[in-house]
């Protein structure tokens, strides 16, 4: 009797192991699918208040405010080709948004277009995330947060006036996934945590800028929010889109040959004709195939080729 049992049981047992190992082997299966899944962000804006989250799954992924100098609230406008959002101040600007999704990342595209002569200005929370990217800055903090820089022209600049030195990119990384890139026609601000307040903060102005508008243009604020699975995502994936591969090799004659910097002999005070003297001299003492680097410090602003000597201007055929 006894033994019967016993063979019952283990016949019981074995029923029920049969049972549940497919059922286990499925749930697996099924938590393995979900892992591997693409979670694309979601983006919500409030018009009332111009507040922004993006999502990830279940989580904020970045939070900001949008048009931070407007004190009214936005209407929603006719969605143009594959806009996902269409906002405007009335009188003010208008912003559009649209989707796109590329495998595991999804971007998000900003376009602002100012109605009138307006600063157009987004800003967004760095907290909790760990920010990379951005400029060369005179105390280089990495990640940046720990900068504290008000609102400055994104140019090349002197790092001591402190402004932004002379290698800047307008990318910026964050530890959540989330990479951001402004377009280069965007005359184009950048403030980082100002005043200990935490934000990155977008503008573009033609107002006390570097940036030309011969035609008196209002400004636009164009960038794109793009979201992967990890930083490692997203950042390969921007790399890939916005940054050029080299398609050949540089010049030997850059390596082998001498670099004449103007600095050794004129300091700042150059102009044309100077520097085609300073190369003939160069030639005739047989050092041919070289380069010439033209020292900064010369000119009112980077990028003006206006002397700070006799405000004319140095290279009239440049």
């Amino acid at each position: 009797m006894a033994k019967g049992l016993v063979i019952s049981i283990i016949v019981i047992l074995v029923l029920v192991v049969a049972v549940l190992i497919p059922v286990l082997i499925v749930t697996l299966r099924d938590d393995d699918q979900d892992s591997n899944e693409v979670t694309q962000s979601k983006l919500s804006i409030d018009p009332e208040t111009g507040d922004i989250q993006i999502w990830k799954s279940e989580d904020i992924v970045l939070q900001g405010h949008l048009g931070s100098q407007f004190d009214t609230a936005a209407i929603q406008c006719e969605l143009i080709d594959d806009s996902e959002f269409c906002f405007e101040w009335t009188g003010q600007a208008r912003l559009q948004t649209t989707l796109e999704i590329i495998d595991s990342i999804t971007c998000h595209h900003f376009s602002w277009n100012a109605l009138s002569n307006n600063r157009l200005s987004d800003c967004y929370l760095m907290d909790p995330a760990h920010w990379y990217g951005s400029a060369e800055m005179f105390y280089q903090y990495w990640p940046i947060k720990r900068q504290n820089k008000t609102i400055e022209n994104y140019v090349s600049g002197d790092l001591f006036k402190d402004q932004y030195g002379s290698v800047l990119e307008r990318y910026w990384l964050s530890s959540r996934g989330v990479a951001v890139r402004v377009h280069k026609h965007s005359p184009l601000h950048v403030s980082i945590n100002a005043d200990n307040d935490g934000k990155l903060c977008f503008v573009a102005t033609f107002d006390d800028s570097y940036y030309p508008n011969p035609e008196n243009e209002l400004p636009t604020l164009d960038y794109t929010v793009c979201t992967g699975n990890d930083v490692r995502d997203v950042h390969d994936y921007m790399s890939s889109a916005y940054v050029s591969k080299p398609v050949g090799w540089p010049d030997e004659r850059m390596i082998k040959s001498p670099i004449w910097s103007t600095w050794a002999q004129y300091k700042i005070y150059i102009n044309e004709s100077e520097i085609l003297d300073y190369a003939r001299s160069i030639r005739d003492n047989g050092f041919n195939n070289s380069q010439i680097e033209i020292d900064d410090g010369f000119q009112l602003k980077y990028g003006t080729m206006i002397s700070i000597r006799l405000n004319f201007q140095m290279f009239p055929l440049w």
